[in-house]
């Protein structure tokens, strides 16, 4: 077992050398970055509301937005989507497969690189974003703060990543356009069907997600009406049934990843079993 563990973290430090060696997660950072700043710019220059408590409904509005909706599934996608096909195009897949390791523990170890670092990169964006909007008042922002809905949003951010890398990673052990489905899943399906009131919304992630992150907003912002009534309209379910259903899909997607690895033949790995 100690074996197959040291193996496996050595599989999953490959797997973090590789993804940091590519733009990707550069180009996904900086990203996170450039919508931080943007919190700033907001923050900084535009009109004062007449009401001081809608700064934090609109601090709430972008980290729910720009962060949860945009890069909580554009990060997870482009780093989940491909982790056997690259690995395929770039001729690495029979040297991991020489590993003193089971394939589906060798796919398990991926995902758990490529998600501790897709998680790394939300979470520094949101906390990037929580610092420059702060700044940008020159204190902290007005009903917002740390426990009441950064936290919560950071929570929400590592469950998206666990729910949309499994199923993202399974759709690309599936078919080579899983990058092409991932998008029309995420960005037509998540972001439209989970603005449909009643049952629609129920059968999306982000339902799930928005109910964990918008959690405890009312605590901060109570004297905002129209956060309330985004609540209400919303719909959202407790966070820890939110959480636990997130989690269920998670391991459902990973758990038919490990069967379709063990199943599916890779180009190369008769080779390597006959050497």
């Amino acid at each position: 077992m100690s074996g197959q563990a040291g193996a496996m973290l050595a599989v999953a430090e490959l797997e973090l050398r590789r993804m940091l060696g590519g733009p990707r997660p550069w180009v996904l950072g900086a990203l996170a970055l450039g919508v931080a700043a943007l919190g700033f710019v907001v923050r900084r220059f535009a009109p004062a509301p007449d009401d001081p408590a809608a700064w934090g409904f609109l601090y709430v509005l972008l980290l729910m937005f720009l962060f949860l909706q945009t890069l909580g599934i554009l990060v997870p996608l482009l780093h989940t989507s491909g982790l056997v096909r690259d690995d395929l195009e770039e001729g690495t897949l029979v040297y991991l497969f020489t590993r003193p390791l089971p394939k589906p523990l060798v796919f398990l170890a991926k995902l758990l690189a490529a998600g501790g670092l897709s998680a790394a990169i939300l979470a520094a964006g949101m906390l990037a974003f929580h610092v420059a909007f702060a700044l940008g008042a020159g204190a902290s922002p007005s009903g917002a703060g740390v426990t009441t809905h950064l936290l919560p949003f950071v929570a929400a951010g590592a469950l998206g990543v666990a729910g949309y890398g499994a199923l993202f990673a399974f759709v690309g052990l599936l078919t080579r356009r899983g990058l092409v489905l991932g998008i029309v899943y995420g960005f037509v399906s998540e972001l439209v069907l989970a603005n449909i009131p009643a049952v629609v919304r129920q059968l999306t992630l982000m339902h799930y997600l928005r109910s964990v992150a918008l959690s405890r907003v009312a605590d901060g912002l109570s004297s905002e009406e129209e956060v309330r009534e985004l609540l209400g309209v919303l719909d959202l379910v407790p966070a820890g049934q939110a959480a636990l259903t997130v989690l269920v899909v998670a391991g459902v997607a990973v758990l038919a990843s490990l069967v379709a690895v063990s199943r599916i033949e890779f180009a190369g790995e008769q080779q390597v079993e006959g050497d």
